[in-house]
């Protein structure tokens, strides 16, 4: 077996958990790990068998990297766990479907929101009262189901590119009424589309 490099440790292993914090880990050819718990820069993977060798990676059972949890196999030349963040290259393809946790932003009675498609790409809110809607920082896609409260408010969209005639269906602010805002940022280019639902 070759040689497991670790320096720049910065944590102490307990009785139960193996944690591992360190700025640089160089592993040989082959390296196979058997524990409960890893911390590896503020990460947790749990797994009971954890193989590194050459450029594949197996990850076997549950891998948590912040929020996320992945159940599967990954054969990557490149693996990077770092402060919650992980990057994997693999493959590009997806089968089967999933299942949308949709963002509840909660409501909005005044002020600027910039909307994040970090809290994920279907997101909802009342509107009680009038407020500014502000374009995305990144490049993403976002649809926004908003109710109306009994103040709602006109809503401002700051920093978008659209044709003002023709935005979709007219909002109101009656209560009770319902929309879809579809927000789309490409290559720095924001625009939107309004959806009633009554």
């Amino acid at each position: 077996m070759s040689t497991l490099q670790v320096s720049n440790i910065t944590g102490q292993p307990t009785s139960n958990l193996g944690i591992i914090n360190a700025t640089s880990i160089a592993v040989g050819a082959n390296v196979i790990v058997n524990t409960s718990a890893i911390y590896v820069s503020g990460s947790l993977i749990n797994s009971s068998a954890i193989s590194i060798g050459n450029s594949n990676i197996t990850l076997a059972n549950n891998v948590i990297v912040g929020n996320t949890t992945v159940n599967s196999t990954v054969n990557s030349s490149s693996l990077y766990i770092a402060n919650s963040t992980a990057n994997v290259t693999i493959g590009q393809t997806i089968t089967g479907g999933f299942i949308v946790n949709t963002y509840n932003i909660g409501t909005i009675s005044s002020g600027t929101v910039t909307l994040s498609p970090l809290n994920g790409n279907y997101q909802y809110y009342i509107n009680n009262g009038a407020h500014t809607l502000s374009s995305p920082v990144s490049d993403c896609a976002i649809d926004i189901l908003i109710t109306n409260g009994v103040s709602a408010g006109p809503i401002t969209l700051s920093g978008f590119t659209a044709n003002s005639f023709i935005t979709g269906d007219p909002y109101t602010t009656t209560n009770t009424y319902k929309y879809i805002l579809s927000m789309r940022r490409m290559n720095s280019v924001s625009t939107y589309l309004w959806k009633s639902l009554q």
